[in-house]
């Protein structure tokens, strides 16, 4: 199965996170999929936009707790190249020439944050749950920070990142990381 759907509409990309039994967590193989789409996207001059959405009931709850349990045995250098890989993910994102619109729904936790910070336009349902859940790891959100405080206010951002508190839409609303609650 696909942990990504592509769909070429008329004039827009319809992307969509394929991993609903695992809230869309990302994996290796997901976080490249959508760093090439980005890239593929970003020279197709026959689209408009892009739609970005996860199946199931969350849109992205960050990394997947299975590949995360296994990097407790990587080296740093094999570390640092999953953190590149993650960064070089956003990074194709927020250079890609189509709006990306995101439409969020369930838990956006950890990595789903970045995804929503490099959203030009975010509608997060009003019932949707947020968290800088690193935190709770004993890790920072180093690789999302950089596109999450270019998009939200920095003092709550810094807040909610070192406390991991789980926050509703209309905070989200509120600083800024998210422009509608739906």
């Amino acid at each position: 199965m696909a942990e990504i759907l592509v769909q070429k509409e008329a004039n827009h990309y319809s992307v969509r996170l394929n991993r609903p039994e695992k809230h869309n967590a990302f994996t290796p193989e997901m976080i490249a999929d959508l760093k090439n789409f980005f890239e593929v996207a970003h020279q197709d001059g026959s689209m408009r936009a892009i739609y970005l959405s996860g199946a199931g009931p969350s849109f992205c709850s960050g990394a997947d707790l299975d590949w995360m349990k296994s990097m407790a045995s990587y080296t740093f250098e094999q570390n640092r190249k999953d953190a590149e890989q993650l960064f070089e993910m956003y990074e194709a994102a927020e250079h890609c020439r189509l709006p990306i619109v995101g439409y969020l729904q369930g838990n956006i936790f950890g990595g789903g944050l970045g995804l929503a910070a490099v959203c030009d336009i975010a509608v997060a349902e009003v019932n949707s749950k947020f968290c800088f859940s690193e935190a709770k790891l004993g890790l920072v959100p180093a690789v999302i920070s950089s596109f999450v405080l270019k998009k939200m206010r920095p003092g709550k951002a810094r807040e909610l990142m070192l406390t991991a508190a789980v926050f509703n839409a209309q905070e989200a609303y509120a600083a800024g990381l998210i422009e509608f609650v739906d």
